[in-house]
């Protein structure tokens, strides 16, 4: 198993896989041009430059710095990869001329948090019982019945062949709204 640990201010990260992984997160506070031209390369830096509003260029300078943080993280050299000799694709979410893909997240407000490798799912505790149609999610068992009602929210599992398998939540046609948006589908499986 592969972790990678980062914190800023008042916040901690972790990221864990079965193969190389790298992360960061940075508290988003004033920046210096002169700090993207000294360690960025020459395309992110006009990237940053080009952009006329001063807070989406902090923007960028920091999305660029933790996509690049994460992936010396990632490589297992650190800072002895100097960042002048590679390039991130925010856009893509990819290092250039490489296959090694970058996952940005949102959702602190005044951070920008990158993690680089292959990245399946983030998993946040956001300290509430979820609900759908008015009642509170609960664990439920797949291929099952939800009171012999109509079944909105059951996960249906397939075996596709001996490496897929397809998830599809419920038989019967939902809103995709915000409010019954699904993030993602926890599947535990034996091996």
């Amino acid at each position: 198993i592969y972790f990678n640990i980062s914190h800023s201010g008042e916040y901690a990260i972790c990221a864990v896989s079965y193969e190389n992984i790298g992360c960061d997160i940075e508290k988003i506070s004033d920046f210096n041009i002169k700090t993207a031209e000294k360690f960025f390369s020459k395309e992110e830096t006009a990237i940053i430059k080009s952009e006329p509003d001063y807070d989406k260029r902090k923007e960028l300078f920091y999305r660029f710095w933790t996509a690049k943080e994460s992936y010396v993280k990632y490589l297992g050299t650190g800072l002895k990869t100097p960042f002048d000799s590679f390039c991130a694709d925010l856009e893509k979410q990819i290092i250039k001329n490489t296959d090694v893909k970058i996952k940005e997240f949102s959702g602190i407000d005044g951070y920008k948090c990158t993690v680089c490798g292959n990245v399946i799912v983030k998993v946040c505790d956001s300290n509430i019982t979820p609900s759908c149609c008015g009642k509170y999610v609960v664990d439920i068992e797949p291929n099952t019945s939800e009171d012999g009602k109509e079944e909105y929210h059951l996960p249906c599992v397939e075996r596709i062949d001996c490496s897929t398998i397809k998830v599809v939540i419920g038989h019967v046609a939902h809103p995709m709204t915000e409010q019954h948006y699904i993030r993602f589908v926890y599947l535990e499986t034996e091996h």
